[in-house]
């Protein structure tokens, strides 16, 4: 008889000890927002439930829940909602009639690579290594499920891993488009709204430097004329 209290603890202690694992990756690797937002979906009813009945403790309950009905609907539910998995990325192929991998965007990419080393450091325990995510990779054909350079990159981060450890991998993930991070994109577009709303903020680069250096960039109001722009000096 399933033991659905017991289940029920085991289950949530597995998912924040995963969710804490992943986010500590996401640190390292320079991505701690998606490493905070990680796989919430895992306490909706339709993933935490079937967790609960399925709950097998070495492996994921998604696999025992397939086992018995045919199909995982929580993992339907949660790939669906979470963009560090591959198999989120799927479209409709251009000019053939079937569904085709498409390129990951880099932090995606970054996210499953810490996904996958967190999973293996659950499941595996004491006998976790740096080798096990990348022979877990190795045990499928990826190449017609991920997209080229997706499939190359995480492999290349596996191998770097198994080779050189966390550190070095680590390291390396956040030199990996280091210029383009959300928070300077978002500084960026931020700046380019207030200029386009307040244009007059960015009104300095019309004024000569000699008004800065006359002191006249503020004058007087009484000594202000009305027809002499305020960039003439």
């Amino acid at each position: 008889m399933t033991n659905y209290v017991s289940n029920a603890y085991h289950h949530l202690k597995t998912i924040n000890t995963h969710r804490r694992l992943v986010r500590e990756h996401c640190f390292k690797a320079g991505i701690p927002i998606q490493g905070l937002l990680h796989d919430l979906s895992k306490y909706h009813p339709v993933e935490f439930l079937a967790g609960v009945k399925y709950f097998a403790g070495d492996h994921s309950p998604n696999v025992e829940e397939r086992r018995n009905t045919g199909y995982s609907a929580a993992w339907l539910h949660h790939k669906g909602r979470n963009k560090h998995h591959f198999e989120y990325w799927f479209d409709n192929g251009i000019g053939v009639f079937e569904l085709v991998p498409v390129e990951m965007p880099l932090k995606y990419v970054k996210e499953m690579f810490c996904d996958r080393v967190a999973a293996s450091k659950v499941y595996y325990g004491d006998k976790y290594d740096d080798t096990v995510p990348l022979q877990y990779f190795n045990r499928m054909d990826y190449t017609r499920l991920m997209a080229p350079k997706t499939n190359a990159l995480l492999k290349e981060l596996l191998e770097m891993l198994a080779e050189q450890g966390e550190d070095a991998t680590f390291a390396y993930i956040r030199t990996l488009n280091s210029r383009s991070t959300g928070v300077f994109r978002f500084i960026f577009v931020f700046v380019v709204m207030i200029g386009s709303v307040f244009p007059s903020v960015f009104a300095c680069h019309a004024i000569p430097r000699e008004c800065f250096e006359k002191g006249a960039l503020f004058p007087p109001a009484q000594k202000r004329s009305e027809k002499t722009p305020l960039a003439s000096c």
